[in-house]
């Protein structure tokens, strides 16, 4: 079990151990992904001359920041891929990488879906809401062609249905 956020306390969602190896799998992946292309970047402008020489020097630094760019990109996505879920009274409550928390005012909370065919969800549930963090912007991106933030609850978190059906309720009552 994970530590639970310092306020109130609420219902905790979390993984099986089988599935907490894989979900930490992923999490090292991704900041083995940022670290070595941060240092594979640092390197090749370290090794860069000191003085530019011309448009192909710009073009390197250009390929190499979006390289960075998307290094981070990919390492974050797996970093934060399967969240720890809380429900309180006034909040929905994810886990953040390595511990910190988000909360969602159940306002915020717009719906749940089913994951899109073909978008590789694992086949996870969506869970849309107004305000997450920038990052989420990226899954609601990838996931729905939308910059909505969303968020992905896999099937195999312990009582799937239950919390499913919290939220809904949730949003359905206000």
């Amino acid at each position: 079990m994970s530590m639970a956020p310092n306020e109130q306390v609420g219902e905790e969602y979390g993984y099986p151990s089988g599935m907490q190896s894989q979900i930490k799998g992923l999490q090292v992946a991704g900041i083995i992904c940022v670290s070595l292309v941060t240092l594979w970047v640092g390197w090749h402008v370290g090794t860069m001359p000191a003085e530019f020489e011309g448009p192909e020097t710009l073009g390197l630094l250009l390929a190499l920041s979006l390289f960075l760019v998307m290094g981070w990109m990919v390492g974050l996505y797996l970093i934060h891929l399967f969240p720890t879920i809380w429900i309180t009274g006034q909040y929905l409550v994810l886990s953040k990488f390595p511990k910190g928390y988000t909360r969602i005012s159940w306002q915020d909370v717009i719906e749940t879906t089913k994951c899109p065919p073909l978008r590789y969800c694992f086949g996870s549930t969506l869970v849309r809401a107004r305000r997450i963090t920038l990052w989420h912007r990226f899954y609601g991106l990838q996931y729905t062609g939308s910059i909505q933030p969303v968020f992905l609850i896999h099937p195999s978190i312990d009582r799937h249905d239950e919390l499913l059906e919290e939220i809904r309720h949730r949003t359905t009552e206000r």
